[in-house]
């Protein structure tokens, strides 16, 4: 079933499978969106987001 998609009433639905501990706190989370927010915020294009 991993992978599948799962036909709810009128819509669909992905399922991957259970969610996995990253062994990361909250913080360490939190601080990696807001990194990532930042590189967002000062891009200027849609290639820029490919890069690293």
């Amino acid at each position: 079933m991993e992978g599948d998609y799962l036909k709810k009433g009128n819509s669909f639905s992905y399922y991957d499978g259970p969610v996995k501990d990253s062994g990361r706190t909250l913080e360490e989370i939190e601080e990696a969106i807001e990194k990532e927010k930042e590189r967002c915020d000062g891009m200027t294009s849609w290639s820029e987001a490919f890069e690293e």
